[in-house]
């Protein structure tokens, strides 16, 4: 007898749906409960079934943060958003203050969070609180219910895009708009994005605004003063500014320069003078360099009745040393004036009187007037090889020196510039002098004897006043001086 087939005795296959409806469990217990069940389902059903069970794992398992549609919360966006480079405060809108009237409304956002960057100069910034200012102080992160509502903000603020009411870049990403200040440059709007977009899914690899702010630094500047204005006159707030101008040019100082140096910069912008000191060291060091400019000046009355330094160490760099900068720095004992000063000036070195030598460099000109004078304790004074005017009074009452030796390069003494050199012994000089003003030499203590280079048809052609001729010397004149005879 023909026995009709039932196909609803047949063994199903379950599906996807019925997986997941009822659970990988169940499907399991439903088919271990029948010895036909066993038997007939197959290695390509059991297959199906395990892929059912993985798609309903990506399906209805735990989400992956990165991709997932759930809102964040004000709390967690807030406290994620303080690990973020360069922000520096942060304000959520209340119903009361928002801006825009959208909070907690439909469609709209269930959170506002505006927050500043510290690139920005905040006082430029129109408002008072943060929330007031908006998201030209830094940018805002607005946190929708959903993914739709969060595309349809961000395609209104597309239609604003280049016109007065722009008010920066945007981005969705998950259910929030990421939003970055106009004020900003494109650069600096795309790393801020990528560092909220990167907040937002779950990862921490940022990325710090001023890493490019150095490069810039390094590219529109040569030194840390010049990078300063650089980046002042781009828009960035002073201190900002100061930061990354001396973190570009962080190894180009002198490392041993003394602290408390005050520095400005020449008239003419290209170099740095020390115009004052506030440390505590008795040991000056003046560097080559301060945040990447050469140090070529010491200015008038830089170290000024400094009396408590003991010594000075100049750099080759150095080309002047301004009037009375040094002036009555009593306990000044050794200095060491840089092999390029061209310029002493006036008084610069008055009544520092522990000092015992002084050496004049060779490419020095001009020792100015009362330079070194009232230094009653240099024993020995070399004067350089190029000078070639000795002020008035440049050495008087320098009590302690016992030998004047003049070079060739001189061409003119000053008035009293050796008066009351009290312990002279010797005086030697080139036949390189026209004229030897009045006292230029006197009140030696000692009968000296003066040695000349010259004949003595030279000496006469000196120019000289009438009292400074015979120098108050009681010795000889001696013509045609050989020197290290």
């Amino acid at each position: 007898m023909y026995e009709e087939k039932n196909d609803d005795a047949k063994p199903k296959t379950p599906d996807a749906k019925e997986i997941t409806k009822k659970g990988f469990g169940g499907i399991i217990s439903k088919i271990t409960s029948s010895p036909k069940l066993i038997v007939a389902v197959s290695i390509v059903e059991i297959a199906i079934i395990v892929g059912a069970v993985l798609l309903v794992g990506l399906i209805g398992g735990e989400s992956n943060p990165e991709s997932s549609s759930v809102p964040p919360t004000q709390e967690s966006v807030i406290n994620k958003l303080k690990m973020i480079p360069n922000v520096v405060d942060i304000e959520a809108a209340t119903e009361y203050n928002d801006p825009n009237g959208q909070l907690n409304k439909e469609d709209g956002y269930i959170a506002q969070i505006y927050f500043s960057i510290d690139v920005i100069k905040q006082d430029d910034v129109y408002g008072i609180t943060l929330v007031e200012k908006g998201t030209e102080a830094g940018g805002s992160i607005e946190v929708y219910r959903n993914q739709q509502d969060a595309e349809k903000r961000n395609a209104y603020l597309s239609t604003l895009d280049g016109t007065i009411l722009s008010s920066g870049s945007h981005k969705v990403v998950g259910t929030c708009v990421v939003r970055t200040s106009d004020l900003l440059t494109a650069s600096l709007q795309n790393i801020l994005e990528n560092n909220l977009e990167k907040m937002l899914m779950g990862r921490n690899d940022y990325i710090s605004m001023d890493t490019y702010l150095i490069e810039v630094a390094k590219t529109v500047a040569t030194s840390e003063y010049e990078a300063i204005e650089k980046l002042i006159s781009l828009g960035y707030p002073n201190v900002k500014s100061e930061q990354i101008a001396q973190l570009a040019f962080i190894n180009t100082d002198t490392i041993d320069a003394t602290k408390g140096l005050i520095y400005e910069k020449s008239s003419s912008g290209t170099y740095l003078e020390v115009v004052g000191y506030e440390g505590t060291d008795v040991n000056i060091v003046i560097p080559n360099t301060y945040k990447g400019m050469p140090v070529k000046s010491i200015a008038p009355y830089a170290f000024y009745e400094c009396k408590n330094i003991e010594s000075v160490e100049m750099p080759d760099n150095i080309e002047s040393v301004g009037e009375n900068a040094f002036y009555s720095c009593e306990s000044l004992s050794n200095v060491k004036i840089g092999e390029n000063v061209t310029t002493i000036g006036e008084s610069a070195f008055s009544y520092c009187s522990s000092i015992s030598t002084i050496i004049i460099p060779n490419k020095c000109i001009t020792i100015g007037e009362f330079a070194f004078s009232n230094c009653y304790n240099i024993k020995t004074l070399t004067i350089g090889s190029n000078v070639t005017n000795i002020e008035k009074g440049a050495f008087y009452w320098c009590s302690s020196i016992t030998e004047i030796t003049i070079p060739e390069s001189v061409i003119y003494i000053g008035y009293k510039a050796f008066y009351n050199c009290s312990s002279v012994q010797r005086v030697i000089i080139n036949k390189g002098i026209i004229r030897i003003d009045e006292y230029a030499f006197c009140l030696f203590a000692y009968p000296v004897d003066l040695y000349y280079t010259g004949s003595e048809c030279d000496w006469e052609q000196i120019s000289m006043d009438e009292d400074s001729g015979n120098f108050y010397i009681t010795g000889n004149i001696h013509y045609n001086y050989v020197p290290n005879s």
